[in-house]
């Protein structure tokens, strides 16, 4: 989405951006 809002980005592309500070297994999608 928009990378302007960390905030709303974190929540909404969590499962891309989450891969790298929870871990793949939670968001099942490795970050490219």
């Amino acid at each position: 989405m928009n990378m302007e809002t960390p905030s709303i980005r974190r929540m909404v592309s969590y499962p891309i951006d989450a891969p790298e500070q929870k871990g793949s297994k939670a968001s099942g999608t490795p970050k490219p």
